[in-house]
């Protein structure tokens, strides 16, 4: 079947819906070599609101980071890492999918409850890596849609343990009162539904153990773990190991537990015989939330903070470290971002990209592994906080265009909030590389860069959209909605599951236009499943029809439905390509009303002879 000029059309249709130790490890250090037969692990360590200048190798002195700082002394510090924006859930969007928050629709803080959530249709960098062959795991914070289509087990994950959102949505809030239990989950199951404050003092300790414990489980294949810490977000929690230790308030002591809880992961590496075989990675998900005063980090003399486009809410620390492959105690200074983790970590892997859509990020494996290569800073990148179009960055210039922001007027203490007040800033330029705290406006001696990133910002605004101009972009893929993943009874009580209704899951799974019809294509993987959410009124027996096309030649389709434990597997007969057919493999029984999950898969270990689904139909049996 040739779907040759339909893919694109495809796509849309899915959005819809001191010196001397430092010299031996110069000394150790081995030249990159071509990739092994078996790709490198990755762990992406992620902490939630921590400062650029909150890390010992970052300029702290009141704290100590000493694992931090040993990563940093062993790999590459970058200073100048950025994020796409300054809050959560439109950062971890970006972190996951390589896209900017926008383009996939997802900006802000989702709230419990939130009928969206990272649209099952964007490829993750989970994804990326399990199509490689890695197991992948996630063990902390998700914040990127806690209703069932969005689950981290449905975005290429095999394994989580965390909150579905952040730490402080929870009934003990000390502002908004209206917030429901905090939850655990361990993969689907509930495994605390309300998280209370010793649970919180265990968190930090609890993701540790989860992560080594995968580590030494997966030590014999390829690996990927993404350790999304809830601290340093407020409200914070030290376990009583670490709980006035660190001699500078709890920030210090939650800060001296994250960086224990790295060496507790490097120890593990070492411990397993996978050192050299794991790429490490550290850095935050945006800047400090600088309201919460003394349960606050600090930006390092950057501007602003969390919530802000201004440096001091999207720079933030990035460590990589790789023993053999990444060479010790270097800096890169250039501008990077969350979004080139993805295509880096794939090039890395010799993992499959996600094809025939728009990924925004930028392949730094020649940085990580200081290979020559052409210069990667002739890029424009736009910095957006919500639809606003804020600033734009090339090179160390950086246009900020005319938008209101929050600044902080007092700061909170004790975990409580103080007060930010709105202030508007004009159009200016400011040069990084002379001046990071963006004091001082060079636009009229630079007028003509000035001109040239204001024609850029137009580009950009016709991309991805400009709120501050009430622009929507062309190049944008929406959320996904709960809602639009539900099936509803039809007036004659049955049931029609569409393709445009499905959550796909698998690494080449699609939605397509076949003949001009939407349906599922790409089936390539035993793993390869879609499901449905489906609402019965009507209880009892239905007769199932399947609406599908084969492969080329092929007759013999292999069909399993799986609904309430039941299973029903057929050989559907099948026609060849391009031609859909409707069969029947058989009736599934429901005893209950409400709702209920079916799911398909049509690939055999030897491969699949299913080329698309378009629909899966139930008739109530009288």
């Amino acid at each position: 079947m040739s779907l040759s000029g339909t893919r694109r059309a495809g796509l849309w249709l899915r959005s819809i819906f001191p010196l001397g130790w430092f010299g031996l490890l110069l000394m150790s250090w081995e030249p990159p070599v071509a990739a092994a037969v078996r790709p490198p692990n990755v762990i992406l360590i992620v902490a939630d609101d921590l400062g650029y200048g909150d890390l010992g190798c970052y300029g702290r002195t009141d704290l100590r980071t000493p694992h931090l700082d040993r990563m940093a002394a062993e790999g590459l510090r970058f200073t100048g890492f950025q994020v796409p924006q300054a809050v959560c859930s439109a950062s971890r969007a970006a972190l996951l999918t390589g896209c900017y928050p926008n383009r996939v629709g997802i900006l802000g803080a989702l709230f419990p409850g939130a009928p969206m959530g990272l649209h099952p249709g964007e490829v993750t960098m989970a994804e990326v890596l399990q199509a490689r062959g890695h197991a992948t795991c996630i063990v902390g914070k998700w914040h990127l849609g806690d209703a069932p289509p969005f689950h981290p087990l449905r975005h290429g994950f095999d394994e989580w343990l965390g909150l579905p959102y952040s730490n402080d949505m929870w009934p003990r809030h000390p502002t908004m009162t209206n917030f429901p239990p905090l939850p655990m989950l361990d993969g689907f199951a509930v495994v605390n539904g309300d998280v209370g404050p010793e649970d919180q003092a265990a968190l930090t300790a609890r993701y540790t153990a989860r992560a080594v414990d995968f580590i030494r489980r997966q030590a014999r294949r390829p690996f990927f773990l993404y350790v999304a810490h809830s601290m340093p977000h407020v409200p914070l929690f030290a376990s009583e190991r670490f709980r006035g230790r660190s001699g500078a308030g709890l920030y210090g002591d939650v800060i001296e537990e994250l960086d224990a809880s790295v060496g507790d992961i490097l120890a593990a590496l070492q411990e397993t015989g996978v050192e050299r075989d794991t790429l490490v990675l550290f850095t935050s998900d945006n800047g400090p939330w600088l309201t919460y005063g003394d349960h606050a980090g600090v930006t390092g003399g950057l501007r602003e903070g969390k919530g802000t486009a201004w440096e001091g809410g999207v720079r933030v620390p990035l460590i990589v470290r790789w023993p053999g492959q990444v060479a010790p105690g270097r800096v890169h200074s250039g501008v990077a971002s969350t979004l080139d983790l993805l295509p880096t970590l794939a090039a890395l892997t010799d993992a499959p990209m996600p094809q025939e859509r728009v990924v925004d990020g930028r392949n730094l494996a020649s940085v990580f592994t200081n290979a020559p290569t052409s210069d990667v800073e002739d890029s424009f990148v736009p910095g957006y906080y919500g639809a606003n179009l804020c600033h734009l960055r090339w090179g160390h210039w950086k246009r900020v265009f005319s938008h209101v922001y929050q600044h902080l007027d007092r700061a909170g203490a004790g975990g409580l909030p103080g007060a930010y007040i709105q202030q508007r800033t004009g159009p200016a330029l400011f040069h990084l590389g002379d001046d990071p705290a963006e004091a001082v406006d060079v636009s009229v001696t630079h007028s003509e860069v000035a001109a040239l990133l204001d024609q850029a910002g137009d580009r950009w605004r016709r991309s991805l959209g400009d709120g501050l101009r009430t622009l929507v972009g062309t190049e944008v893929r929406p959320a996904g909605f709960a809602a639009a993943f539900r099936v509803l009874p039809e007036g004659d009580g049955r049931l029609s599951l569409r393709a445009t209704n499905a959550v796909v899951q698998g690494v080449d799974l699609r939605y397509g236009l076949v003949s001009g019809l939407e349906a599922i294509t790409s089936w390539t993987r035993t793993s390869d499943r879609a499901e449905w959410e489906l609402v019965i009124h009507r209880t009892g027996a239905y007769r199932i029809e399947v609406e599908h096309a084969s492969r080329p030649g092929v007759r013999d389709v292999p069909l399993d439905i799986f609904v309430n434990g039941q299973r029903i597997r057929r050989a559907l007969a099948g026609q060849g390509a391009d031609t859909f057919v409707v069969e029947s493999p058989g009736t599934v029984q429901f005893a209950a009303g409400g709702r209920h999950r079916l799911e398909v898969r049509g690939a055999t270990p030897s491969g699949s002879a299913l080329d698309a689904l378009r629909a899966v139909v139930l008739h109530p049996i009288p």
